[in-house]
């Protein structure tokens, strides 16, 4: 068994799985990979160029999806690893509002080790604005990727753009 086109009007109609001899005495075409829709040019099924369109919208899901994967990995801020998936982002935050309403108080963290350490307002505020800074660098990155993306006008260009340039 191997697999056929049904074809109707240039246009593979329908693909099926049949032995040689059906196939032929129905008139169907070897389809290789071909998929319902695609054009058979000179009884051979074409793959259709690729969508400029669809295509720039995949990119784009990659690009976000390298973004999240960006932001959630992490920083270093004085030597220190500091998270920055989105709980992380929140605690941090939420600690540095309270500091913001209660500046001489210290924050009890628990770092990604599992030790204990103190942290008054001054440092908060250091690695807050760090994980807020990292964050915002990664939005600005993918919408200076989107943008270029959004101007490049063939599928190749869209297939060879480079989406791991300019993180930081």
């Amino acid at each position: 068994m191997a697999r056929y086109a049904v074809v109707q009007n240039d246009v593979v109609a329908n693909v099926a799985e049949a032995d040689a001899a059906t196939a032929q005495a129905l008139g169907w075409i070897e389809a290789g990979e071909a998929q319902i829709g695609w054009p058979v040019v000179g009884g051979v099924p074409v793959a259709p160029a690729p969508d400029l369109t669809a295509r720039r919208a995949a990119r784009l899901q990659e690009l976000a999806a390298y973004r999240y994967a960006v932001e959630t990995g992490g920083i270093a801020v004085g030597g220190a690893a500091i998270a920055t998936d989105r709980a992380s982002q929140a605690l941090v935050n939420g600690a540095y509002s309270y500091t913001l309403l209660n500046p001489a108080a210290l924050i009890d963290w628990k770092t990604a080790g599992g030790g204990w350490v103190q942290i008054d307002a001054t440092t908060l505020a250091g690695i807050a604005g760090a994980v807020a800074a990292h964050v915002q660098a990664c939005f600005s990155a993918e919408r200076a990727h989107a943008e270029a993306l959004a101007a490049l006008t063939t599928v190749g260009e869209v297939d060879d753009y480079d989406l791991s340039t300019g993180w930081g």
